[in-house]
């Protein structure tokens, strides 16, 4: 399943952009990190496997007995649907139960597509989306503006090899991006400090661990 750069230098999705005109080291060692981002859906182990290359992070699926788990749900809806069509070159069970890691919208804005199958449970944490309600709440939103700089999301797609630990993104058009507690909704919520929970014959084991945001689990 893993694509060919060159097959996909023109495709501001591939995460292999134009380059600028005038080669820098840095340049350079941006360039040799696309390899990186090539679509491949990765077999961690015979019910594990993970798509990489298709969204701004990966998004993993674990086979149970009836039915799948997904970790993290991609950036968009877009997005989501390549990834679900390639999970169900493996296996056609339904998806029985989402784990999301942390509310920013990277890993959040899929599960329209990944919930839209039946109705499958979503964990989170309890403080879920507390980062930018909080931020909202007091009207704050220099924030975005930073993250925007940061990530060079405003650059324009010349100048955008990529961004260093991921592929440049590009919205698609018919994709939608949802923020985190908007228009996500947890149907179950991890309220310790860590938990035992069992979804298709899997046993699973939720843990509160507070890190890049609150809300991480």
């Amino acid at each position: 399943m893993k694509r060919n750069l060159a097959d996909t230098a023109g495709d501001p999705h591939s995460g292999a952009t134009t380059l600028p005109t005038q080669e820098t080291k840095a340049t350079r060692l941006l360039r040799a990190r696309n390899a990186e981002f090539a679509q491949e859906i990765i077999k961690v182990t015979d019910d594990v496997v993970t798509a990489v290359g298709y969204s701004v992070q990966p998004v993993s699926m674990i086979i149970g007995g009836d039915g799948i788990i997904i970790v993290d749900t991609g950036i968009d809806t877009a997005s989501a649907e390549r990834i679900l069509h390639d999970f169900r070159e493996i296996t056609e069970k339904p998806v029985t139960c989402i784990i999301l890691t942390h509310g920013h919208g990277d890993h959040t804005g899929g599960v329209p597509v990944f919930a839209g199958e039946g109705n499958p449970q979503i964990w989170a944490r309890d403080s879920f989306g507390q980062e930018s309600d909080t931020l909202k709440s007091v009207g704050m939103t220099i924030n975005n503006v930073r993250g925007a700089r940061q990530g060079g999301f405003r650059l324009p797609p010349n100048k955008r090899i990529n961004n260093g630990v991921a592929q440049a993104y590009y919205p698609e058009r018919g994709g939608k991006v949802f923020g985190s507690s908007e228009a996500v909704k947890p149907t179950h919520l991890l309220t310790d400090a860590r938990k035992k929970i069992e979804s298709a014959g899997v046993n699973l084991h939720p843990v509160a661990a507070t890190g890049e945001t609150h809300d991480a689990l």
